[in-house]
């Protein structure tokens, strides 16, 4: 047993490490390298990367030696790139090429089924929803970063909502020296939300394309008592050069922040297949809260849930192949970055991995366009109707 321990989590190399030649198939073969040992989701992706060296590796090197124009062997070598990735599962996984093209499989996979997100493509429907429905609204608006809360009247009582762009709250708390964002973050948490006549609470995610991985935390952590906690999902990263060298899971918790008793009344989140990353990871918190509330109703999220970082920080992630000779970037060193997650999550709820697939809703609710552009909200108006009634 002795002999099998290990003091530290060993460093990967570098795709720059791997560099064999000035030549499409070297820098195809530091991509493939880079791949083999930084991609972090080997154990559930069904893309054979054995095959696609076998596959590619000849059509990399038929560019080193066929006499053609560079423009045509660099379009041709983006496309092989495209072709061998098409299937990975990584939601967030992107190649960025030299000219600033990008690819990403799993933008190219969703877009037949591609729904609009609701707060930018139905900019003015979305604010009439939140005027006709809300009381005692409060608003903020910074370029692309929205947050609308307020009360929807029900019954006997109220449900607090709260709306959200992305999760870039803490970046833009920091940047508003008017101190309006912070106040209506704090408002919603310590006084909408600890109200008596509170029937259940709204958290809409739809649309919301992710960013700061702390603020999951944030949110879910302020919905639970001072002495609770939850336990969101499980991550493992690489910790060896083999593609199937993982650390074990390790718990991703969420401490209290909050000294009220925590929420007992139905936590919904609102979600769409625009809800990704840092929603993903707040739908899995709501649907492990300790008290057994919480549920997710719409449609079922993007897909996209790891961590995101360089592979230098946990030898697993983001990555380039680029190696500069003189200050310049050859010609036939196309990869600029490839944008892919660094750990692998599985949410708590469940145990299961939802990369690459999302998480499908508890109730699922499509939203009616139609009636969302003459002022119905068809997915929040199930939530209410699932508040009020139980059902």
């Amino acid at each position: 047993m002795a002999a099998g321990c290990r003091k530290d989590i060993p460093q990967l190399n570098r795709p720059e490490d791997y560099y064999i030649s000035g030549s499409f198939t070297g820098t195809f073969e530091m991509f493939w390298s880079g791949m083999n040992h930084n991609y972090v989701f080997w154990e559930i992706d069904t893309t054979d990367w054995d095959r696609v060296y076998d596959e590619y590796y000849a059509k990399f090197r038929a560019l080193d030696t066929i006499a053609e124009d560079i423009a045509d062997k660099k379009e041709k070598a983006k496309r092989y790139y495209c072709e061998m990735t098409a299937g990975l599962a990584d939601g967030h996984y992107t190649i960025v090429f030299q000219d600033s093209s990008a690819f990403s499989p799993s933008s190219a996979r969703l877009r037949p089924y591609a729904t609009p997100r609701l707060w930018s493509q139905y900019r003015t429907e979305f604010f009439n929803i939140c005027d006709s429905r809300l009381i005692d609204k409060e608003v903020y608006i910074k370029d692309n970063f929205i947050v609308v809360t307020g009360y929807i009247p029900v019954n006997g009582g109220v449900i607090p909502y709260f709306f959200w762009s992305n999760f870039y709250i803490i970046q833009n708390i920091a940047a508003d020296e008017s101190g309006q964002l912070s106040e209506i973050i704090n408002n919603f948490f310590d006084r909408m939300i600890r109200r008596s006549d509170v029937k259940g609470i709204i958290l809409d995610v739809r649309g919301n394309s992710g960013g700061n991985a702390v603020e999951p935390g944030m949110i879910l952590g302020r919905l639970i008592g001072k002495d609770e906690e939850i336990i969101m999902a499980y991550t493992k990263r690489k910790n060896g050069e083999g593609r199937l060298d993982y650390t074990p899971w390790i718990p991703f918790r969420v401490l209290s922040l909050s000294d009220s008793p925590g929420i007992t009344v139905p936590a919904v989140i609102l979600t769409d297949m625009n809800s990704v990353s840092c929603s993903e990871l707040t739908v899995m918190g709501i649907r492990n809260l300790p008290a057994g509330n919480g549920i997710q109703i719409g449609k079922t999220t993007y897909g996209g849930n790891g961590k995101l970082t360089y592979n230098a920080v946990e030898n697993g992630g983001q990555f380039s192949t680029v190696v500069m000779f003189n200050g310049l970037t050859p010609e036939y060193q196309q990869i600029k970055l490839v944008y892919t997650s660094s750990e692998m999550t599985k949410a708590a709820f469940d145990g299961k991995c939802y990369e690459g697939k999302g998480i499908p809703p508890n109730m699922d609710v499509a939203l009616d366009i139609v009636k969302y552009q003459d002022g119905t909200d068809t997915q929040l108006e199930r939530a209410v109707q699932y508040i009020t009634t139980g059902n």
